[in-house]
């Protein structure tokens, strides 16, 4: 991945530590979730942890894939919404994340 942002993300002290579970980013360009570890916490539980990247509130400008000899790219706005929950807010979720596309 470009950027190395997971291990970055994984690098985080509040993840290291497990205050956190969730590490959120943004401006990549392209929305990402990746695992980063899970643990097995004091309690007996387990803790998921997450990198989320929003990627970008712009326009993006993407390469045609076929007949692409005059270098055409197609543009386009993306958003990608990222909810994170406490224990007691979502029931047994706790993150949604929401993308969409205006063309």
């Amino acid at each position: 991945m470009e950027g190395d942002y997971d291990k970055r993300a994984f690098a985080e002290p509040k993840i290291r530590s497990g205050e956190a579970s969730f590490v959120l980013y943004g401006h990549t360009h392209d929305h990402l979730i990746i695992p980063l570890d899970q643990i097995l916490t004091d309690n007996g539980k387990i803790q998921n942890k997450i990198y989320f990247n929003t990627g970008t509130w712009r326009k993006t400008w993407n390469k045609a894939v076929f007949e692409s000899i005059n270098r055409e790219f197609i543009g386009w706005h993306v958003l990608t919404y990222v909810g994170i929950f406490k224990p007691t807010e979502n029931g047994d979720y706790n993150f949604e994340i929401w993308n969409s596309a205006l063309g």
